[in-house]
């Protein structure tokens, strides 16, 4: 029973237990229970009233489990007779689910798992909750090594790429990456047209978090092209808007602006608005690149308004809300560096919606925008006299961007402590800093850098009375060579 009880996952109660009970003369089974809890191998919990195994315990007895597949197949059964509400309110309420789901995949009973997850697990976990570390654990069930264990192509192309946003979201962009590339080239095929664009999409996303902007750009044209042959505007339209941003980030406005346009032709119309709202964060981002903060805010109320009337028309999403929330605050902030006579309304307005993000932020683990609020928060405080709290903002956001590695973040994060300690006197800091946010900026190099970015880096530099460049690479050190080396 030990064995068996070790399959589950977490404390276990009386009853679950006695579904492994050994004893079929009819004694309870709170001997058997008790029994193991004298032996040590056992913990008996009086407040919940349940039954726990020491980590080192549970790997051991699992070991030992002698039909691992036939064990998980009877807990998915059990697991699945338990009743879900119809209105979910608190994502404890689909554990059941989530146990079921568990053990369907350790029994290798992948479609099943794949049915489950999308069929009553997805729009709570992934939409309404945005727990991503929890859809990362569901979704790497499903693969054995690199390759998901399912047998039509598109449920295994969606696997790939619903793991890989996960991680992406997460802040885990390198392994967001691997995954993309160790599957991308299974469906580089004519009759997996639709598979390769869905891999695209995600793989260009993560590469330009990571400052592959050559390879990201070439993955984007590719994506666009693939995407008008399907006939997939939606597609092509996720295509267009990132291709637009990733050359606003080369400082490319005008080619940028002919791609968000015709990305949003593609979806003016389009019945569902959240589809709408992105292309107007797309406008957001290439206005505030450009500094042109009146545009910015026009976009960023449109997109806003956008999420909240699909809000209204079906469950919120929280990505879309602490996007705009983000958007938003930029857009005030960048007016209240300009606007003198109403600096304090909209910094009170970007207060609001920065802090509505933030906790949105926090609250569903969606780190991929971690850096780019505490930024925008740093530069708040700046322009609200708070030196100090903006400095620790910048930190913080580098802290994120440098452990998920997204360059062009590392670059704007350097260039606000850049900026901080030139205002400060402290010149040696000033040109560490921009130093390091050129060498980010710089990305693929010339073309394919992120040069607003760069552009900014160079005039501090200039500033600091620094030639703008590469830093140089130290000299190794050499040594006299010994007798024996010679």
């Amino acid at each position: 029973m030990l064995n068996h009880v070790a399959a589950i996952r977490g404390p276990v109660t009386a009853e679950q237990a006695a579904m492994f009970d050994p004893h079929r003369d009819g004694a309870p089974i709170s001997v058997t229970l008790n029994d193991l809890v004298a032996r040590g191998l056992l913990m008996y919990d009086g407040g919940s009233d349940r039954y726990d195994l020491h980590p080192l315990v549970r790997r051991a007895a699992y070991l030992r489990l002698n039909d691992p597949a036939a064990a998980h197949g009877h807990l998915a059964e059990h697991f699945g007779a338990a009743k879900i509400p119809l209105q979910v309110t608190r994502i404890e309420e689909l554990q059941p689910a989530v146990e079921q789901y568990h053990h369907l995949t350790r029994a290798r009973r992948f479609q099943e798992a794949y049915t489950l997850l999308t069929g009553r697990l997805l729009i709570h976990i992934r939409d309404r909750f945005a727990d991503q570390h929890l859809l990362m654990q569901l979704l790497r069930g499903l693969f054995d090594g690199t390759k998901p264990q399912l047998q039509d192509t598109f449920d295994r192309a969606w696997v790939v790429d619903a793991l890989a946003k996960a991680c992406s979201y997460s802040g885990e962009t390198r392994r967001a990456a691997a995954v993309c590339l160790a599957n991308v080239n299974e469906f580089d095929s004519p009759s997996t047209h639709e598979e390769l664009a869905m891999l695209l999409e995600t793989l260009a996303g993560v590469q330009t978090r990571l400052g592959r902007l050559g390879n990201a750009e070439q993955n984007l044209r590719r994506l666009a092209a693939l995407a008008g042959s399907i006939e997939n505007e939606d597609l092509e339209a996720v295509a267009r808007n990132r291709l637009g941003l990733l050359l606003a980030h080369r400082g490319l406005f005008d080619e940028s602006l002919r791609e968000l346009d015709a990305a949003f032709e593609l979806v003016r119309h389009h019945s569902d608005r959240q589809i709408p709202s992105v292309s107007f964060s797309y406008y957001t981002q290439r206005a505030l690149l450009m500094g042109d903060s009146r545009a910015a805010l026009a976009a960023a109320n449109k997109s806003r308004a956008f999420v909240e009337e699909a809000a209204r028309r079906a469950e919120p999403n929280e990505h879309d809300y602490v996007r705009s929330g983000w958007l938003l605050g930029a857009a005030h902030v960048a007016m209240a560096q300009e606007a003198t006579d109403s600096r304090q309304r909209h910094l009170d307005d970007a207060e609001r919606y920065l802090s509505d993000a933030l906790s949105r932020c926090r609250r569903n683990d969606l780190v991929g925008f971690g850096p780019d609020l505490l930024v925008t928060w740093a530069r708040w405080n700046r322009v609200a006299g708070n030196p100090e709290r903006a400095a620790k903002s910048a930190r913080d956001a580098l802290a994120i961007a440098d452990r998920c590695d997204y360059r062009l973040k590392k670059a704007e994060a350097h260039n606000f402590l850049a900026r901080l300690a030139v205002e400060s006197g402290d010149a040696k800091t000033a040109q560490a800093s921009a130093q390091i946010a050129w060498n980010c900026a710089d990305c693929d190099g010339e073309p394919f850098c992120y040069k607003p970015a760069r552009d900014e880096a160079d005039a501090m530099l200039v500033e600091l009375g620094v030639k703008p460049g590469p830093e140089p690479e130290p000299e190794p050190e050499t040594e006299e060579p010994t007798a024996q080396a010679a």
